[in-house]
């Protein structure tokens, strides 16, 4: 079992992540049931705070918006690569890593792009020869 998942089970027992991205003593990062992404962190972590929490808001607010484009139509292997992108984001951030952050997230919004795009395509293509 990867360290990862280990930390996780003992970290925080009462979540059950369907994709596990990162999980640490101080937080976890992960999409559930509903392919969503949520995270948590733990109370030590929130009493010390973020280096830069106008930057963390920044990120978690982009992560939010991001998380919100339509996938509809994806395929399940799309919608949570786009997923696990924007939470390698928020666990950037997590680490004060804001300019990474917002590379993740960029790098998420090119990848939906791109296969919203070739979805699109394909669609047509499929179209035209019925």
């Amino acid at each position: 079992m990867p360290e990862n998942v280990r930390d996780a089970e003992k970290n925080w027992p009462h979540l059950k992540p369907k994709y596990l991205i990162r999980s640490t003593r101080d937080f976890i990062v992960f999409i559930d049931d509903d392919l969503d992404i949520d995270w948590q962190s733990s109370d030590e972590y929130d009493a010390k705070g973020h280096k830069d929490g106008h930057k963390h808001n920044m990120v978690l607010n982009d992560a939010a918006l991001l998380e919100s484009t339509p996938c509809e139509g994806l395929c399940t292997e799309m919608r949570i690569h786009f997923k696990r992108l924007i939470g390698e984001g928020i666990t950037r951030s997590f680490d004060h890593d804001y300019a990474s952050a917002s590379k993740m997230l960029e790098a998420a919004a090119e990848y939906i792009r791109r296969g919203v795009r070739k979805h699109r395509v394909s669609g047509i293509s499929r179209q035209r020869s019925v």
